[in-house]
């Protein structure tokens, strides 16, 4: 090859180089690796069912979390090791949160409630630990909620750390149950229940379990000289858990400690729906003085012992049972009176009506005739 040739080839060459140069330049073209994102925490869905028409209880569920050693953790998993393998898991390295629950109109014809707990991971416990896979066991705390059954099904949460060549990271955090056939599976949520039974792919409308119920209050007038359509005015306090609300049918929630006030007559009824065992109340008649009052108290159609009374204030508890139960305060409202009674009773006051109109009357026709 002559000089002149190899000029001419060297600056081809040159020319190729230049252009592959730019190509590598242009957007899209280089492959970039990120990276690794660490992971810095890790949920699971909390759930709550309940009837229809009950408030949520306003109550804190909350969670322990307990580190494993390494053969803990594969005396869990059916004596086999994982990848990366097991090491003990640092104390203090994971955080659970809580989830709390307050009574709400948005929730109240739900039967089911639906929270997701965090568990924040404290990551330089577990990156000066290295490579390997790090087991907690979880927990939810076993509380004394009346009406309430805590799931308190133990979980698993696996943490992994990984390395990128230069940094220890937290490279996944998955909660996982363990199953009597030693197979590891993603971990369901906790599921708690509120005065009914979990449901199942059979009974999948939760069942009331009888903890939590209802309160009904009736009217009925009687006598000859009963006002059936008369309005009667009542006052009703309910005493519970602290922070509690109770669905009073077609009106305003009733606040535990707080009165409430409804009118009912001759054949209405009202249900108070939400009450727990040893929930008590309180239900005064007002404004019936002229009648005479009774009441009676029945559970689930039947009278109940010791319910019943010729005053205008009721009080009791809440029974419990194994199905819903349903306490109702029957009031009863009586004005009977006779010709002779009514003459007797009101016979002095129409008399002395009757003679004041005589006397004015007396009186405008003496004034008239003086004109």
């Amino acid at each position: 090859m002559n000089l002149k040739n190899k000029k001419i080839f060297s600056r081809i060459a040159a020319g190729v180089m230049t252009v592959a140069m730019a190509i590598t330049l242009l957007p899209g073209t280089m492959k970039t690796v990120n990276a690794a994102e660490p992971v810095t925490s890790a949920s699971l869905d909390v759930n709550l069912y309940k009837r229809a028409d009950v408030y949520a209880p306003n109550t804190t569920f909350e969670f322990e979390v307990t580190n494993l050693t390494a053969e803990q953790a594969k005396a869990t998993n059916g004596g086999k090791d994982l990848k990366p393998p097991f090491k003990n898991a640092p104390a203090g390295a994971v955080k659970p949160g809580t989830i709390e629950l307050a009574p709400a109109a948005e929730d109240l014809t739900e039967t089911s409630i639906s929270k997701k707990l965090t568990f924040t991971l404290v990551a330089d416990k577990f990156t000066t630990e290295g490579i390997g896979t790090y087991r907690y066991k979880v927990k939810q705390k076993e509380g004394t909620y009346e009406g309430i059954k805590y799931d308190v099904g133990e979980r698993y949460l696996d943490v992994t750390v990984a390395t990128d060549g230069t940094n220890f990271y937290i490279a996944s955090a998955s909660l996982v149950l363990y199953q009597e056939d030693g197979q590891l599976v993603k971990s369901g949520a906790f599921v708690n229940t509120y005065g009914v039974n979990k449901p199942d792919t059979e009974n999948p409308v939760p069942k009331p379990d009888g903890t939590v119920n209802d309160l009904v209050i009736s009217k009925t007038v009687t006598g000859n000289y009963g006002e059936r359509d008369k309005k009667f005015i009542f006052e009703i306090t309910i005493n519970g858990a602290e922070g509690e609300w109770y669905n009073l049918e077609g009106q305003p929630a009733i606040k535990k400690g707080t009165a409430a006030r409804i009118e009912l007559k001759h054949g209405d009824t009202v249900k108070i729906y939400g009450l727990t065992e040893n929930d008590t109340y309180t239900i005064k008649e007002l404004e019936a003085d002229d009648y005479k009052t009774t009441f009676e108290t029945k559970l689930n159609g039947t009278n109940k012992a010791g319910g019943s009374g010729n005053i205008k204030t009721a009080t009791g508890t809440i029974d419990a049972g194994t199905s819903l139960q349903t306490q109702e305060v029957a009031f009863t409202n009586d004005r009977t009176g006779s010709a002779t009674g009514f003459a007797s009773s009101y016979g002095p006051y129409a008399l002395m009506v009757v003679l004041a109109g005589a006397v004015a009357f007396v009186l405008f026709r003496k004034k008239r005739a003086e004109y």
